[in-house]
């Protein structure tokens, strides 16, 4: 079993559907993501879930730190695709984003905010056409027809006039101002990774 920070456990455990990580280096965001990947929630509304990196060599990184961390997990390469028991993760660039399937869960790992932003400009036009693919599931039809996912966002967070008011601050707005129920927020720096914590040396190079 997986040794798993507080923040970390914080993510796995959530109850609440839309879920933002974020901050600097050596926070143990990716790895929180792994685990929610695997033991998160989302797989309580179904067997597929997805997550979207960068560009084609973080794909693979995260690949072999998924299956480094849970090696029970088999790596499809001509799919993409992590997959343990029931589940299957598929793992995406924006150029190769899997929208023909419905995914209980969607994750986004390695993004700087201004880059999502311009990937997910709405993320409630996102969830509409997820969901239109979530009704022909017939064990979805029993949940809410609106999947869980995970935003994880490098700095410069809410820094500048990515804080201001305008139609590119959803992420600000939803995550930090405006938080409705079912939404959530996690800080995490490299002074939240108890495993770093103790080396001090190690600690200066963040």
């Amino acid at each position: 079993m997986v040794e798993l920070l507080t923040k970390q456990k914080e993510l796995v455990e959530a109850d609440e559907r839309e879920i933002l990580q974020y901050g600097g280096r050596g926070g143990g965001k990716t790895t929180a993501l792994i685990a929610w990947l695997h033991d998160g929630k989302w797989r309580e509304d179904g067997p597929f879930a997805k997550v979207t990196l960068p560009n084609h060599c973080a794909t693979m990184d995260f690949a072999d730190s998924a299956r480094r961390h849970y090696p029970e997990m088999t790596f499809k390469k001509h799919h993409m695709a992590l997959t343990f028991g029931r589940y299957e993760i598929r793992i995406c660039t924006p150029e190769t984003d899997t929208r023909g399937m419905c995914f209980a869960g969607i994750a986004f790992d390695g993004f700087d905010l201004l880059r999502f932003l311009e990937l997910i400009p709405d993320l409630r036009e996102y969830h509409k056409h997820n969901r239109q693919r979530l009704r022909h599931s017939q064990r979805a039809q029993r949940k809410r027809l609106q999947a869980r996912v995970v935003i994880t966002v490098n700095p410069p967070l809410f820094s500048g006039h990515v804080k201001n008011k305008n139609e590119f601050n959803w992420v600000f707005d939803r995550f930090i101002a405006n938080p409705p129920k079912d939404v959530r927020a996690i800080s995490t720096t490299v002074a939240d990774n108890e495993f770093l914590a103790i080396d001090a040396r190690y600690m200066q190079m963040f």
